[in-house]
């Protein structure tokens, strides 16, 4: 893909930021870690157009995965976070209370390793 990197992350960062019309983003596969997705979370805390957010295969680590779930739950208008293979290291456990969702959610139980909350 276009390897835009942890750097390339922030650019589009602050892009989201100020930008007003664009709904749809696929990030994916894009050599982005950690610094990344915390550079995307506050992008997204700004932004109010961003429907659709993809950064499958990206190596965000439950850290950079715990950030951008907090940041759609707090004023946020993305509705599709796409986070397959993310490198999370616990599975997911403890990122996301099905107790106390905040916002709608769909899992995909497709994957037999993907199937715990």
């Amino acid at each position: 893909w276009n390897g835009l990197s942890d750097r390339g992350a922030k650019a589009i960062a602050a892009a989201l930021e100020a930008n007003k019309d664009l709904q749809f983003l696929d990030m994916s596969k894009n050599n982005m870690g950690e610094e990344a997705a915390a550079s995307l979370a506050d992008g997204l805390r700004a932004n109010e157009t961003l429907r659709s957010l993809q950064l499958n295969g990206n190596a965000l680590r439950d850290r950079g995965v715990g950030l951008l779930l907090q940041a759609v739950g707090v004023h946020c208008t993305v509705r599709d976070l796409g986070l397959k293979a993310t490198a999370l290291e616990r599975s997911g456990v403890g990122l996301f209370d099905p107790l106390n969702p905040s916002g709608r959610f769909s899992i995909d139980l497709a994957i037999t390793f993907d199937r715990s909350v």
